[in-house]
């Protein structure tokens, strides 16, 4: 039963999704070395903008935070950074070239990842929802990465450890353990750039910090955006993003 059920999930996504070409589009053939905003705007109805107006730049192979107040468009800018929107004017421009709305999803979705306040997971075990069908991780690797983000003491006082089941929506783990594991979910993928849209607020400010400073040692020589109401997550970002 299961198994089905995440059979129509799946279903239902890939009918949602049928229309869209990931593959329509530049190739691309090169590694990201800049993300730059030129006088972008957004408005999901017309004439009401939600970004307005922004130039501005991701500093490649550094922590950049994204700044403003609530409904400045923050989540809005990561939508469309992970190209689920297209801006409504302006540009961005990769290296300085190539129109972000001009590369192919497929492409783009090889060199970023996101972490969302709320993660979905299958009611499969740990393992599975965290690799996602790769097998080329080892669990000693997944553990690590547990450990990292400290919740690795946890999985294994488990009865199954790794194979323990997470439950639909991961309803078996609490808020703060779920954002944990899809930090580790995003961490196994290893992408150039790694986005967290408040992805640690279910944690208090001691522990969110200790793992904030985990990611930002194991992504110094990559590109790192973070969004956080917590100022301890971003008050050493190198580049501000500011609303």
């Amino acid at each position: 039963m299961r198994v089905c059920a995440n059979i129509h999930k799946l279903r239902d996504c890939i009918e949602q999704l049928q229309e869209v070409d990931f593959h329509e589009g530049l190739n691309m053939e090169f590694s990201v070395k800049s993300i730059q905003f030129h006088e972008a705007f957004f408005a999901y109805k017309k004439n009401k903008f939600i970004l307005y107006n922004l130039s501005s730049s991701v500093i490649f192979r550094a922590k950049n935070a994204i700044i403003g107040p609530s409904g400045k468009g923050k989540s809005t800018l990561v939508d469309i950074l992970m190209k689920n929107y297209p801006l409504s004017k302006g540009e961005c421009l990769i290296n300085d070239t190539y129109k972000l709305q001009d590369i192919s999803i497929d492409s783009w979705l090889k060199n970023i990842c996101v972490i969302y306040q709320e993660t979905y997971f299958f009611n499969d075990s740990i393992r599975n929802n965290l690799l996602l069908g790769r097998s080329d991780i080892l669990d000693d690797r997944i553990m690590q990465l547990c450990d990292m983000v400290m919740i690795g003491d946890t999985i294994r006082k488990l009865p199954n450890g790794l194979d323990e089941l997470v439950g639909e929506r991961g309803i078996n783990f609490s808020g703060g353990q779920r954002q944990r594991l899809a930090l580790v979910r995003a961490l196994v993928r290893n992408k150039d750039i790694m986005i967290m849209d408040e992805a640690t607020s279910a944690l208090d400010s001691d522990l969110q910090s200790k793992i904030q400073s985990c990611i930002d040692e194991l992504y110094k020589n990559k590109t790192l955006i973070v969004i956080s109401h917590q100022l301890s997550t971003i008050e050493n970002a190198q580049n501000n993003i500011i609303l």
